[in-house]
C-alpha cells in the first residue's frame, strides 16, 4: 500500500499533470484511499500492540486534512489557507510515523533486538532529514544555491529512509515468521 500510494501520488502530482484538474482530483482520491487502507491495516494490527491504533488514527486524520487542503487549494482564494492547514496534516503524519516505528520497535524487542533498534534509528534519521529540510527554507532566502542543496539532501534522505523502511518492514515480518516457526 505504501509503495502504491507513493507511486500514484507522483504520477498524479499537480506539477506532473497540471493541465487536468480531474486527473489531479483523481490522484488525490487514490492517494487518500491508499492512506486510508494503510490506516485500517495499522488499526487491525492493534490486536498485537495497542499503539498501532494510534498510528492508524494519525495517518487517517493526516490523509483527511491533506485531501481537504488539496481540494481547497484548487480555489485561488483558499490556496494560502490550504497551505497553512496542510502543515497540520504533516504534523499528524509525523505523529503516525512515530507511533508506527516505535510500536514496531517495542514488539520486535522480544524477537530481534537489533532489528528493533533499527526502527528507532529510522525515526531519528526521519527527524534529521526533516530538520535539514526546514533549515533549508530560511537558508534559501539568503543563499538560493545552498538552501536548494540542503533541501535536495533532506529530500534524498527521506527517499532513502522510505526504501530502508520498506526493507526493514520486510525483515521484521520475516523475523516474526521465523519466531513463530521455532
Amino acid at each position: 500500500l505504501v509503495i502504491l500510494t507513493n507511486l500514484l501520488g507522483v504520477v498524479f502530482n499537480e506539477g506532473v499533470i497540471s493541465q487536468s484538474i480531474v486527473l489531479s482530483i483523481l490522484g488525490s482520491v487514490i492517494s487518500l484511499l491508499g492512506q486510508f487502507g494503510y490506516a485500517v491495516l495499522l488499526t487491525v494490527m492493534a490486536r498485537y500492540a495497542s499503539d498501532y491504533a494510534k498510528a492508524g488514527k494519525f495517518y487517517l486524520y493526516s490523509a483527511m486534512v491533506v485531501f481537504v487542503c488539496e481540494l481547497a487549494g484548487l480555489s485561488a482564494s483558499l490556496a494560502t489557507l490550504a497551505t497553512v492547514v496542510s502543515l497540520a496534516g504533516s504534523v499528524l503524519s509525523l505523529c503516525g510515523q512515530y507511533h508506527e516505528m516505535m510500536t514496531h520497535k517495542t514488539i520486535l524487542l522480544e524477537v530481534n533486538e537489533s532489528l528493533a533498534y533499527r526502527w528507532a534509528g529510522l525515526w531519528t534519521w526521519t527527524m534529521r532529514c526533516l530538520i535539514v529540510m526546514m533549515i533549508s527554507i530560511p537558508v534559501m532566502i539568503l543563499a538560493v544555491a545552498v538552501g536548494g542543496m540542503l533541501s535536495l539532501v533532506g529530500s534524498m534522505g527521506m527517499l532513502v529512509i522510505s526504501v530502508v523502511k520498506i526493507v526493514t518492514l520486510y525483515q521484521s515480518a520475516m523475523a516474526f515468521k521465523k519466531s513463530v516457526n521455532q
